[in-house]
């Protein structure tokens, strides 16, 4: 009488266990976006570093006689 019990519920257990759930799938809701037109601008950005500023080529000056040096002309390379 008890094994007939226990087979019993053993049955139940794996028929209860052997359902397939129907699954909903998910409904595609419609979702609100805001549009705007994109402008180009140009923004520049302050940097803000510490370090020593070198050339890439250097040159010795030497002058003949003393005073003041009032201009020194220079080429700007960008690369």
């Amino acid at each position: 009488m008890k094994s007939i019990k226990f087979i019993l519920l053993i049955i139940f257990i794996c028929q209860a266990g052997c359902r397939n759930k129907i699954i909903k799938e998910p409904v595609d809701e419609a979702t609100r976006v805001k549009v705007i037109e994109i402008t180009p601008e140009t923004v520049s950005i302050p940097v803000h570093s510490s370090g020593i500023l070198a050339s890439s080529e250097e040159m010795k000056l030497s002058f003949k006689t003393g005073g003041i040096v009032a201009k020194i002309n220079f080429r700007r390379v960008i690369r």
